[in-house]
């Protein structure tokens, strides 16, 4: 979708107020970023509210994220919020959408809400391909999932650290595969327990077949939802990626959606020039 068509204003003339009202009334609605995941998307109010203050007036930040879901079980819901119709007067675009799965699905094998690492996969796939994305033609940015510290779980969490590893590679690889930006949230995070990818013993930090890292453990509230400082980090990743991969994103070369007041208030003395075209 273009941006807005609203008259470019100089500083002599002015279109009427009833003729810009006319305008607005003709756009389509804003373009949504719809934010899609399990509880840490659904937690995620620092970071919804800092890309709805960043881009307001630009999209419309729609948090989507379902605390308890796995990558089965979400896939149901897709379909009653980003349904697949093309978009119109009435049907905003989705312009950009995050995926962000895994923390649920990396569960122990037998746990209810565990999902093997194929059908993650190919659901992670699944997503990719809605039909609603193509009409939208959104941009779709996939998510790591963020590592977890074991000792702080509120269960028996042995082996999730490696677990959820897994699954952020599995993110990775389709982002490759298919060509979709990833935000990789598990390495950035990961990076503050001063984590390296050839460590000689491969324990991870936040695996509780090692001490306890306390770099890692200071971003999570209970060793696997993020709080304000975990948050923090997310926020910067995403943003970065956003900016680079959707255009609508990038506040610079970019229009708000609705003019500003001045449009509607031309200063005394300004001519009003009708529009007959």
């Amino acid at each position: 979708m273009s941006q807005p068509q609203i008259a470019p204003m100089n500083v002599q003339s002015y279109q009427s107020p009833s003729e810009l009202a006319a305008q607005v009334a003709s756009l389509p609605p804003p373009r949504q970023l719809l934010l899609f995941g399990d509880s840490i998307t659904q937690g995620a109010s620092s970071l919804q509210s800092e890309l709805a203050r960043r881009y307001v007036r630009r999209l419309d930040v729609l948090n989507r994220g379902f605390g308890g879901y796995n990558t089965n079980s979400a896939l149901t819901l897709l379909p009653s919020f980003f349904p697949a119709v093309a978009p119109s007067r009435t049907v905003p675009r989705v312009a950009a959408m995050t995926v962000h799965f895994g923390a649920n699905d990396s569960c122990s094998p037998g746990e209810p809400q565990h999902c093997d690492l194929d059908t993650f996969k190919t659901n992670i796939r699944r997503i990719l391909n809605w039909e609603g994305v193509r009409l939208h033609k959104t941009k779709v940015l996939l998510v790591t999932p963020s590592p977890v510290e074991e000792y702080r779980l509120p269960h028996d969490g042995k082996g999730r650290a490696d677990r959820v590893a897994m699954y952020a590679d599995a993110i990775r690889d389709i982002g490759k595969q298919e060509n979709v930006p990833v935000v990789d949230l598990w390495t950035a995070m990961m990076r503050t327990a001063h984590w390296k990818d050839d460590a000689v013993d491969g324990i991870l930090p936040g695996s509780s077949r090692t001490v306890p890292s306390m770099e890692l453990g200071r971003l999570f509230y209970d060793g696997l939802h993020l709080n304000q400082e975990g948050y923090g980090i997310y926020t910067e990743e995403l943003l970065r990626v956003l900016e680079a991969e959707v255009p609508e994103c990038r506040i610079e070369g970019t229009d708000e959606w609705y003019p500003e007041w001045i449009r509607f208030h031309p200063p005394a003395g300004s001519r009003v020039v009708k529009d007959d075209s």
